[in-house]
């Protein structure tokens, strides 16, 4: 029996807890992820295309590859997680805590952040074509 990823279009997984969970590959665009637990959680080449995430918990995820696009990621948990080759573009990220975060080769043209968003050390905002809100 093959196990096949899961898809959800639009769904509702506000505060949900999955801590550590695999969802590699998961279909989960517009998905509702508010405030949501997936710390630690394997998430590589995972589709939140348009996906609230909002206050969500990601600290060390594993979202390599990850397809954010337009994701609303404000004030959302990043520290440590790792973004490399993660398609961020047009996604919000203002309030967003991303210390520590593996950003090598993340896309992130068109996405918007503001003053409190908190980049991994020598992170330059300018070079990754970000949109600056409130400065």
């Amino acid at each position: 029996m093959q196990c096949l990823p899961p898809r959800i279009s639009s769904g509702k997984l506000g505060g949900a807890h999955l801590e550590g969970a695999y969802l590699n590959h998961a279909h989960l665009q517009e998905a509702t992820l508010v405030a949501a637990h997936l710390e630690g959680a394997y998430l590589v080449g995972i589709h939140l295309q348009g996906s609230f995430l909002d206050r969500a918990r990601l600290e060390q995820a594993a979202l390599a590859d990850a397809h954010l696009e337009r994701a609303y990621l404000e004030r959302a948990h990043l520290e440590g997680a790792s973004l490399a080759e993660a398609h961020l573009e047009e996604a919000s990220l203002a309030g967003a805590q991303l210390e520590g975060a593996n950003l090598a080769g993340a896309q992130l043209r068109g996405a918007r952040a503001n003053t409190q968003t908190v980049w991994p050390d020598g992170f330059d905002v300018t070079a990754a074509g970000l949109t600056l809100e409130g400065s």
